[in-house]
């Protein structure tokens, strides 16, 4: 017989959990030159057993191939493999004067093919250099823990390098507008290592490395070449906004307010509500309640207190055309959590007012 195919491994069949036979169509002597291999869905190969796991029928010749027969259907998300592995040796022995058999002799000659089918395919699952290379005989170092394998300085050999001390692992061909260094240390490009001088550095109408800004940096804002991260942003906005101090000393002029401060200034009311005549607190902005304690007297909590009883207390009664409605308000028992107001008619005497307003001002 011949060796007609030039293929030594069958495409992976993807498992579906029902399917048990497949078949494979390069020669093979016997079954035990099959290596089957079934591989998980975690990546996980597993050689598979004669017998145990599958059993295989040859073609009768002059066919070739055969079938693989599982013993349990590969499942959905495994792959099966199957391929050609036979022993490197000769086994074929001539006596001196016996017979010379073409078919013992063409076995010979197939065992040949087939060895060199197979180690072509394990070479094409190993990484080469193009044809065109004048590079030959490179080893490679033995693998380390946390280096990976870079190209060595001189560009004809490998080496391991630690990873942390690179700032990027740049791809082979990128240029240098795709780079990132700090100035600790370099990075990496095309197998060879590169110092931060190698790399011309970036500008507003050029290419080239940036260096990342510290958080310090960041916050003093005067350097104009190197880049920020979102935490030296976060940094630098965290220094720049106003804090209660800065608010009510009234005085920065490189600050910003965010809401939860911007009430702190002196300028800004603390307080403010709309009281109906009930006593009942209709709406209002830091005050916890009010209350109508008797005719014409009404007392007002705050949520938050001020710092001290020296704060301002504007009240407006509400509004009546009546001359004889009118109430005049006279705030008293003034404390920092509260304070009371009695309101007065023309006559002098205590009376309700049709609701009254409320602003504050002072220091919390």
């Amino acid at each position: 017989m011949t060796v007609a195919t030039t293929i030594a491994k069958m495409p992976p069949y993807a498992g579906t959990g029902i399917q048990v036979d497949f078949p494979f169509t390069f020669k093979v002597m016997t079954d035990t030159d099959l290596v089957v291999i079934l591989t998980d869905a975690a990546g996980v190969e597993t050689v598979q057993t004669l017998t145990t796991h599958y059993t295989a029928a040859l073609t009768p010749a002059p066919g070739v191939g055969g079938t693989v027969t599982m013993l349990t259907p590969p499942a959905a998300g495994e792959i099966l493999t199957i391929l050609r592995e036979i022993p490197y040796t000769q086994e074929i022995d001539y006596t001196e004067n016996g017979p010379f058999l073409a078919e013992t002799h063409e076995e010979g000659l197939d065992r040949a093919v087939m060895l060199a089918q197979q180690l072509k395919e394990v070479l094409s699952r190993c990484p080469q250099l193009a044809k065109n290379s004048a590079l030959s005989d490179l080893i490679l170092p033995e693998p380390e823990d946390g280096k990976v394998l870079m190209g060595n300085p001189t560009g004809d050999g490998y080496l391991n390098a630690a990873l942390a001390a690179a700032a990027l692992i740049a791809m082979t061909g990128m240029d240098t507008a795709g780079f990132v260094k700090n100035s600790a240390a370099g990075v990496l490009r095309g197998g060879q290592s590169i110092v931060p001088s190698d790399l011309p550095a970036a500008a507003e109408e050029a290419q080239g490395a940036v260096e990342l800004a510290t958080a310090a940096e960041t916050i003093t804002g005067t350097d104009t070449a190197r880049a920020t991260t979102p935490a030296g942003v976060k940094a630098a906005m965290d220094t720049a906004k106003a804090d209660q101090a800065d608010q009510e000393t009234g005085t920065a002029t490189e600050k910003y307010v965010a809401p939860a401060t911007q009430q702190f200034h002196l300028s800004a009311a603390k307080a403010w509500a709309k009281v109906a005549a009930d006593g009942s607190l209709t709406a209002g902005y830091n005050v916890a309640s009010s209350a109508k304690d008797s005719t014409g007297i009404y007392s007002v909590v705050f949520t938050t207190p001020f710092s001290s009883a020296n704060y301002a207390v504007l009240v407006t009664p509400g509004g009546s055309a009546v001359p004889e409605v009118r109430r005049f308000p006279e705030v008293n028992h003034q404390l920092a959590d509260r304070f009371k107001v009695d309101f007065i008619d023309i006559v002098g005497y205590l009376a309700d007012p049709e609701g009254f307003f409320i602003v504050c001002f002072g220091d919390q």
